[in-house]
């Protein structure tokens, strides 16, 4: 399991382990997941937060070899049927551009661009660092992703080389350069000359364009710059969106 997978499941099992506290797995009863469902239902979580915070409860169970006890009386919630989808050509145009307008979302604008040109995820992208990257063979690591499947070698077109670069020099003014340091680091680590730390989030920019796109780009818009503003932005990279070859 990755390291971001390990970080969710512990804290999907915050709730459960305030409301069970030192209940032993052998003594928990199918009343007793149905009362937790009522318990977190009755504080405003919705369905799939509390079907997630569930899951997590019958992988410890079953682990126990204590679940198939318990499973047939326990059902998961209904969620709503409302699901993300892919963004248009012209809607990651407009993001891009948006992201341009505003020195303060640069690493938005990379970000996002490197997440189109190479098919990267997002926590894969938090985690990159230097040493990730082979300027000679053009190629990026991916070392830490979601599952052991997603390391992979990804080859870096002319666009993402452009970005890499960018990003270089703008790393080189506070010493951020070292094999081991983050090609995106956190704010704080930055102004501190360090880069030690990856970003925990870059994308301000989405407040300017409607997209909520700490969900990987793929929410539907919500609001839309005015018109006069749409023309006039101007964004340098990643206007042509590529889907570069991966190799594993």
């Amino acid at each position: 399991m990755g390291e971001s997978s390990q970080k969710k499941e512990r804290q999907l099992l915050v709730k459960p382990c305030e409301f069970f506290q030192q209940k032993c797995l052998s003594k928990i009863t199918p009343e007793d997941v149905l009362r937790f469902r009522e318990w977190r239902s009755e504080s405003g979580v919705g369905p799939a937060l509390i079907n997630m915070e569930v899951g997590v409860i019958r992988r410890m169970l079953k682990r126990a070899r204590r679940w198939h006890l318990l499973g047939a009386d326990i059902r998961p919630l209904k969620e709503p049927r409302s699901i993300g989808r892919a963004l248009t050509y012209d809607e990651k145009l407009r993001l891009l551009r948006t992201a341009g307008l505003n020195e303060d979302w640069q690493r938005a604008e990379a970000a996002i661009s490197l997440a189109l040109c190479t098919t990267m995820r997002g926590c894969e992208i938090k985690q990159l660092q230097w040493r990730d990257i082979d300027f000679l063979d053009r190629t990026i690591l991916v070392r830490t992703s979601k599952t052991e499947a997603g390391q992979r070698l990804i080859p870096m077109n002319e666009e993402v080389h452009e970005i890499v670069m960018r990003l270089r020099e703008r790393a080189k003014g506070f010493n951020g350069i070292e094999s081991t340091h983050y090609v995106f680091p956190s704010r704080r680590q930055a102004v501190a000359a360090l880069s030690a730390r990856p970003t925990g989030s870059w994308f301000g920019a989405g407040k300017g364009t409607g997209f909520d796109t700490n969900n990987d780009t793929e929410q539907d818009a919500t609001e839309k710059p005015a018109p006069e503003v749409i023309e006039n932005m101007v964004g340098p990279w990643g206007l042509e969106p590529q889907t570069s070859t991966v190799s594993r």
